[in-house]
């Protein structure tokens, strides 16, 4: 009898971790599925397929701007590999693209630098938008070009999209921090709270940025 207490006893608590197994199972099998169709889309479209970024670690030696950096010094430059329009992260998210580059060391703009424009997606939404720095009325990240039909709730996560082909899709851009109209109404008005803290980079990533399809400019 006491064997068979236990018995029920122990099968209760595996039960719960039964459950949540054969959900991931389940999830797993979904995703492979999802890949697998995703490859064969992408053959049938002649799109180039997706591989995995190669991170370069590198050190920022400078940050450049005040009061906010728009632009930092890394200690890698064409001797490492390092080319113009290669995209630097951190593993929050996205910093900004190689600018300019030397022997030994190369620039970066910053996501503040007011030149620099990031083509993005509100998480799992499906609404786009154009990532800006905006110095007015407050200085801040501004996802621009939203449409007031198009539902942007505070907290949503904002990802690259690849529509520029500038940044590989999906890196995390930051998250919504607040949604209003503009001066002139006609258009929401978005700041983003960004993912990586840009006033504070000692350490960053640099990844190739995509390049231009064969044929293109």
């Amino acid at each position: 009898m006491l064997a068979m207490r236990m018995r029920t006893a122990r099968d209760a608590k595996l039960s719960p971790l039964h459950q949540r197994l054969t959900a991931l199972e389940l999830e797993n099998a979904t995703l492979r599925r999802q890949g697998e169709e995703n490859r064969r889309l992408r053959e049938q479209l002649s799109l180039p397929g997706y591989r995995e970024p190669s991170l370069k670690p590198v050190e920022v030696l400078a940050l450049t701007g005040e009061p906010i950096p728009t632009a930092a010094t890394l200690s890698a430059g064409a001797k490492a590999g390092v080319r113009v329009g290669d995209v630097v992260v951190t593993s929050d998210g996205l910093v900004g693209r190689v600018s300019e580059v030397y022997g030994g060391t190369s620039r970066a703009a910053l996501l503040t630098d007011p030149l620099i424009s990031v083509a993005c997606e509100v998480e799992s939404t499906g609404v786009l938008g154009i990532l800006r720095f905006a110095a007015i009325p407050h200085p801040a990240l501004t996802l621009t070009a939203v449409p007031f039909a198009d539902t942007v709730q505070v907290g949503q996560r904002v990802l690259t999209s690849g529509l520029s082909r500038r940044y590989p899709r999906d890196i995390p851009v930051g998250r919504i921090g607040k949604v209003g109209k503009d001066r002139e109404g006609l258009i929401q008005a978005i700041t983003v709270e960004p993912a990586a803290r840009l006033t504070r980079l000692r350490h960053v990533f640099v990844i190739p940025g995509p390049r231009p399809l064969e044929g293109t400019p």
